[in-house]
């Protein structure tokens, strides 16, 4: 065997983790969901592991209908709390993988 032969299969063999490592971290993932709240737990608001919102769930005492606009912000919130979390896991998860900015 050349030393030529020999970086391939190292190279090879990386692959083959990398690989492994990829369908490791991608595992379960159509069936994950975070949940997020917002407004001290009165907007409850759970996504998919890809961002889409799949429950929402607000408590009486923040609708207000003189304050629409505070509901919308908590909503809001409450989403992109979920959101963000969604893809600290991932980040957390492909971490070592792959380089993500």
């Amino acid at each position: 065997m050349t030393q030529n032969d020999d970086g391939v299969n190292r190279l090879i063999g990386r692959i083959n983790e990398l690989q492994r490592g990829l369908a490791a971290a991608h595992a379960g993932r159509s069936t994950e969901s975070v949940t997020e709240t917002a407004g001290g737990g009165l907007v409850r608001a759970t996504v998919s592991a890809t961002g889409a919102l799949q429950d929402l769930r607000i408590s009486p005492l923040l609708a207000d209908p003189s304050d629409p606009e505070t509901l919308a912000d908590t909503v809001v919130a409450a989403v992109q709390g979920a959101q963000k979390a969604v893809v600290a896991r991932y980040r957390k998860r492909f971490e070592g993988l792959v380089d993500i900015p």
